[in-house]
Parts: C-alpha cells; sequence; structure tokens
C-alpha cells in the first residue's frame, strides 16, 4: 500500500518516505504515559476527517495526511455508512507508518504525527 501511495502522491514521495521512517523510529519509542498524554489533549477536539461510503480511500488517507501536517493530533470518526467497520478502519490505519494511533474509542480514532519543523506539542518524557 505504501508503493500506491507514493506513486499517487508523486512529489512528495520523500517527504512521506522521510516521514515514515521517522515515525517508524517514533512508534518503537512512544510509552503508555506519552500516549495517555495526548489522549487528554484530544478529550476536546473535535473529529476533523470523517470516513464514510467510501471508506478508507486514497483520498481519504490524503485527507488524513492533510490534516496531520496542519494539526498533529487529530480525530477521525467512522460512519455508519461506511463499508469498513471501526474496527476494521483501526487495523488499516495502525499499518501506515506515517503516524500512530493513540486511541480507538467508539467510532472515533485519535491519530498524531510530530512535525519535523517547529511541532507544537512537546510529549513528556
Amino acid at each position: 500500500s505504501s508503493s500506491f501511495r507514493i506513486s499517487f502522491l508523486g512529489k512528495q514521495l520523500v517527504r512521506i518516505r522521510l516521514r515514515g521512517i521517522y515515525s517508524l523510529f517514533f512508534h518503537k519509542m512512544m510509552t503508555g504515559k506519552q500516549k495517555r498524554y495526548l489522549r487528554s489533549l484530544a478529550h476536546s477536539l473535535k473529529p476533523v476527517v470523517q470516513i464514510g461510503k467510501q471508506g478508507l480511500s486514497r483520498e481519504t488517507l490524503i485527507q488524513i495526511e492533510k490534516q496531520l501536517d496542519d494539526h498533529e493530533l487529530i480525530k477521525v470518526r467512522v460512519l455508519e455508512a461506511s463499508p469498513q467497520d471501526h474496527r476494521e478502519c483501526n487495523q488499516a490505519l495502525e499499518k501506515n507508518e506515517s503516524f500512530e494511533v493513540v486511541q480507538l474509542i467508539g467510532k472515533t480514532l485519535v491519530l498524531y504525527r510530530p512535525r519535523h519543523e517547529n511541532p507544537t506539542i512537546q510529549i513528556p518524557e
């Protein structure tokens, strides 16, 4: 699936590839305490991406990437019309190496990816 996204996004190949490598390193180091902190920050957020009748499509993944570029921490809502249920969406998104799935609660997922330049969220050690 990464090769598909890479060919679809063209010039963003290097950027996404670098994020993927960075995030893979990031995933291994994330502790329960850090996830708990991110969950507390996400509590007041509203979902900015909705997974609807198209399911987890290329367009949805691109929208998730754009929102993570803008906000670092986002909520994604899986609607009833989605062909995949919230558990299937969670499993598919956890395979993506460019961001971290922090939480699945009900039909809402919390995703996190730090910015490379000037991250606004400071995660505790």
